[in-house]
């Protein structure tokens, strides 16, 4: 488990499975438009362990894992966080992993994922809460 940001202060984004890059940039974007933090766990049987305590404004989930996997680990986070934003990241689009993360109740986006389309999950994630704007972001 690693911590990025600032421990504490407002909502967290959590990434479970994630590539290195993804939750690197994804941990500076919300630095920049939250005051949240980003916690990364490298396996599903780490979060289910030991979840944070702080409240979660997003869960971000790699699609590197099996479909039957991933649709499981998608219906568990879906049965105990239903209202919270669920987004995988996967290598293409229109295949199985987005076909497995659309029936587990998930968004898809395909890899290298822009600066826009982050700012716009965030702001839709931390509603309310986004300092930055998405010129901003272009920057970052």
């Amino acid at each position: 488990m690693s911590v990025m940001g600032p421990t504490g202060e407002g909502a967290c984004a959590i990434a479970l499975c994630a590539r290195a890059g993804e939750v690197d940039r994804l941990g500076r974007l919300i630095t920049t438009v939250n005051n949240g933090s980003l916690i990364s766990y490298r396996r599903w049987e780490d979060f289910v362990c030991n979840p944070p305590r702080s409240a979660i404004g997003m869960f971000l989930v790699g699609a590197d894992e099996a479909p039957a996997d991933l649709l499981q680990a998608l219906h568990w986070l879906r049965e105990r966080y239903p209202r919270h934003l669920i987004v995988v990241v996967g290598d293409e689009g229109g295949g199985e992993q987005e076909m497995t993360a659309r029936r587990g109740g998930a968004c898809y986006v395909t890899r290298p994922v822009h600066a826009e389309t982050w700012w716009q999950l965030l702001s839709h994630a931390f509603a309310g809460r986004v300092r930055a704007s998405q010129a901003e972001l272009a920057d970052s």
